[in-house]
């Protein structure tokens, strides 16, 4: 697993250096026999035409190069939801809390104080 694990995780974010893929990968953990069991249930799962359901205020979150949730797909999201933002970082893949870390604080703590307004 760790092989392929540090070939893979690279594609995760948009600059990644290789001491921290090393580091990522050695505190990774993955159990193949949980990720059989979820894959086939993933393509059933779809519930976008249930989203205008969802009164809750939502924050979409994408980073700009992620491969596996496109900025499309989250400005659909984001669309189907009647109480959503959208937030876009250019700069990162599919780990924004990682790789924009202080821009992703900052946008989670204005949302939720936001939120908490009533906003």
């Amino acid at each position: 697993f760790h092989a392929a694990w540090r070939e893979i995780l690279p594609l995760y974010f948009h600059r990644l250096e290789p001491a921290e893929v090393e580091r990522l990968a050695d505190r990774g953990t993955y159990r193949l026999e949980t990720r059989r069991q979820i894959l086939p249930t993933l393509r059933e799962y779809d519930l976008n035409g249930r989203l205008a359901e969802i009164e809750a205020p939502t924050l979409v979150i994408v980073g700009r190069h992620d491969w596996i949730t496109a900025v499309g797909q989250a400005e659909a999201l984001a669309a189907g939801l009647p109480q959503s933002r959208l937030a876009v970082f250019e700069h990162s893949g599919h780990y924004p809390f990682v790789e924009e870390h202080e821009r992703f604080v900052a946008i989670v703590q204005e949302w939720v104080a936001n939120a908490a307004e009533g906003e």
